[in-house]
């Protein structure tokens, strides 16, 4: 890491606005950092920023650069399956995508998962460039779509529109709310969205259970949000498993979230044996990757009656083709991969770059930073 010339770095995302922008830029100024705005929306937009400022050392991005700038983007909103690999780039493209990358040391992604990045030059040619995640960024507005989809189920809130028709008070009796104390709700995954949502949870009375990867070694050090740790103080609510007592879970659930990310390991994750093991009557949140669960099956068991609904957030195709059998599905709550997307996404981006940009100029670890070979 070069300490005898200033640094000088790019941010390129779109995700930060122009008074956050000018932040980091005045912030980065007084940590010795030279920071250079360069918006990029597609890969050519990216190349010409690499291109423009080629010693750039650090950068706060919203998708990894690829070998060519005619690659296709794997930034956009919904672009959240696994990328294809390609392995047919010449010798030419791949020396001239080395030349571009060569100095970069950092890259802040602003976006949670990585999935969508695995087939990217950097993720899979530039190992020497590091790569946070904004993970923990999204955890209060997915863990709010969490319990509102919850509450909404346990009211029926979804019948206040026949009410409105009738304009009749003889569909009260309809409106029987399920008391949540003493229900269950199941976890698959339990970082901040599974934290913040297991509070929340517990403060309806609820019992919390979750499963996450164990006996993985050590996890790297992750962001927390100033204002999730000052309401989140003490002893965790949830009951926390290793993924092998997933079958468990799947018994005991009243309700099942998932905020797991997507690796080889949890595609597919979640098909019809494991639906079957839910509670009869359960209620299905996914709010992380549509390709964990097996969506037809998911489709079957509702339409089995097995299920008494669902919250889908995301889905195996994304956006969700306009002939999906969910669409005609009144108890599914359907929304467009937007849980994580709320009103302060380009504040906390900012101060999540610049915590990191400290960190990276004293030569501390990085926060969130996203490991190869676990694939998040």
């Amino acid at each position: 890491m070069r300490r005898d010339q200033p640094i000088r770095g790019l941010v390129t995302s779109e995700s930060v606005d122009a008074e956050d922008r000018a932040r980091l830029i005045h912030g980065a100024r007084g940590l010795g950092v030279e920071l250079i705005d360069h918006p990029a929306s597609d890969n050519a937009q990216m190349a010409a920023a690499l291109d423009a400022v080629p010693e750039a050392e650090v950068m706060l991005a919203d998708f990894l650069p690829d070998a060519s700038a005619e690659a296709a983007t794997t930034g956009l909103s919904h672009a959240f399956g696994l990328v294809a690999l390609s392995d047919d780039m010449s010798a030419e493209v791949r020396e001239a995508a080395g030349r571009r990358v060569r100095d970069l040391r950092w890259i802040q992604l602003a976006a949670v998962g990585v999935n969508q990045e695995v087939g990217s030059f950097v993720w899979r040619d530039a190992p020497h460039v590091q790569v946070t995640t904004a993970s923990g960024l999204p955890s209060l507005a997915m863990a709010q779509y969490v319990v509102a989809a919850i509450l909404n189920h346990a009211h029926g809130f979804g019948r206040l529109g026949h009410y409105r028709e009738v304009r009749d008070w003889s569909v009260r009796r309809e409106f029987q709310t399920e008391v949540l104390l003493g229900r269950t709700l199941g976890l698959l995954g339990y970082g901040g969205t599974g934290q913040r949502t297991a509070h929340i949870a517990h403060a309806l009375g609820m019992r919390v259970i979750a499963v996450r990867r164990s006996g993985a070694g050590q996890s790297p050090a992750r962001y927390r949000l100033p204002a999730i740790e000052a309401i989140e103080q003490g002893r965790h609510p949830a009951e926390v498993w290793g993924i092998e007592a997933l079958d468990q879970l799947l018994q005991a659930s009243d309700y099942l979230a998932c905020t797991l990310p997507l690796t080889r390991e949890t595609r597919g994750l979640i098909g019809a044996r494991e639906l079957a093991l839910l509670r009869p009557g359960a209620f299905v949140i996914n709010v992380s990757r549509g390709p964990i669960f097996d969506e037809i099956a998911l489709i079957e068991a509702l339409r089995a009656g097995r299920l008494a609904g669902a919250a889908l957030d995301v889905f195996a195709t994304e956006p969700l083709p306009a002939d999906s059998a969910l669409w005609e599905m009144s108890n599914v709550l359907l929304s467009p991969h937007a849980s994580g997307t709320h009103d302060h996404v380009s504040e906390y981006t900012a101060d999540l770059f610049l915590a990191n940009l400290v960190r990276y100029m004293a030569g501390d670890a990085l926060l969130n930073l996203a490991d190869r070979d676990r694939g998040y």
